[in-house]
């Protein structure tokens, strides 16, 4: 019997369940006073509530690095439960993002979610902190996953939001990339290509490692611009949208093949490129052709953290809310 109480208290200490853990293994010793094993999960998860408690309580008097040696404390106290550490984490986030330092918050949150995978407010949180942080891609993965984990997430807002600047980062000016303005004529536009993929073809740049990652970048762009620029389809396209690649995603903007000397640039084998710039005795039949402090996360609205900025840590008490992302741990 003593042995079900400890396997029983054991389980829900990896649940969360402080109460119901130190219930069950103080069964465990009602029925054997030295049971050794019972002893020691009964002193874990009381200095487990003990530390959670103290740090909660600096945390609300706005004693955020105190807060954040005691959660670190707290962890420590039981380093294999990974969802008492996901939760660890996440209040540590709240500490530094308090204390703004919000790279370290979002390394926690990034651990936070290694350890608990399943939970769609951690993603949000996290989204958010990469919000903050001007990562708008990150953030949309992020906030979309956490709508995916629990629909009941009333972050359509959000979504939408970081969705809209990842779209307006994507943007690409292709006139600026070329200098050409947009009433440039196509002869024009070609003299501004040949001229900048002189300059930055990656070959001129093989043996500077600090300006080849920029001449390789560089180049794509050039001919991605020069793609769509010397094409008066593409081009009506992309005058039409403002700007926005979206609708070539697919289509053929991104013709350039980084994959060494003999890819392909706008659509051209990357040989014949060079050879025309750089080979005075070129007889190729190559053609120009037409062929993106006190509360660190105002703003949730209806904070779906049911309130996390006052109480970090009440993560542990998540009730089922019916969603796929429901909690399955009790307070």
């Amino acid at each position: 019997e003593e042995t079900y109480h400890l396997l029983l208290a054991v389980s829900y200490k990896f649940q969360n369940k402080l109460a119901e853990a130190k219930s069950a293994a103080l069964l465990a010793l009602s029925v054997d006073g030295s049971y050794s094993d019972a002893k020691t999960v009964l002193e874990t998860v009381k200095k487990m509530d003990h530390l959670k408690t103290q740090a909660n309580t600096a945390f609300t008097i706005k004693k955020y690095q105190e807060a954040l040696n005691l959660y670190s404390e707290a962890g420590s106290t039981d380093p294999e439960n990974r969802l008492w550490n996901s939760v660890i984490a996440s209040n540590k986030a709240s500490c530094l993002m308090s204390l703004g330092k919000k790279k370290e918050a979002l390394t926690e949150m990034n651990k936070c979610v290694q350890l608990d995978e399943s939970n769609g407010k951690f993603f949000y949180k996290k989204g958010k902190l990469e919000m903050e942080l001007g990562e708008m891609e990150s953030a949309e993965k992020s906030m979309i996953k956490a709508k995916n984990l629990d629909s009941t997430l009333t972050i359509d807002n959000d979504i939408k939001k970081v969705s809209s600047k990842v779209k307006e980062m994507n943007k690409k000016d292709f006139y600026a990339i070329l200098g050409v303005k947009k009433e440039a004529t196509l002869d024009e536009i070609k003299k501004a290509y040949k001229e900048l993929v002189r300059k930055w073809h990656p070959d001129k740049h093989v043996n500077n490692p600090e300006s080849k990652d920029k001449a390789d970048r560089k180049f794509k762009e050039i001919n991605e611009a020069y793609n769509v620029l010397s094409d008066p389809k593409k081009k009506q396209m992309y005058d039409h949208t403002g700007g926005s690649t979206d609708d070539f995603d697919n289509g053929g903007f991104n013709m350039y093949n980084a994959g060494g000397r003999g890819g392909m640039a706008g659509g051209f084998p990357m040989s014949q490129v060079f050879q025309m710039f750089f080979n005075d005795g070129s007889n190729n039949n190559f053609s120009f052709g037409s062929g993106g402090q006190s509360n660190p996360f105002e703003g949730f609205g209806a904070d779906p953290f049911g309130g996390a900025n006052q109480n970090p840590f009440n993560m542990f008490g998540r009730q089922n809310t019916g969603g796929r992302g429901g909690s399955r741990r009790g307070k």
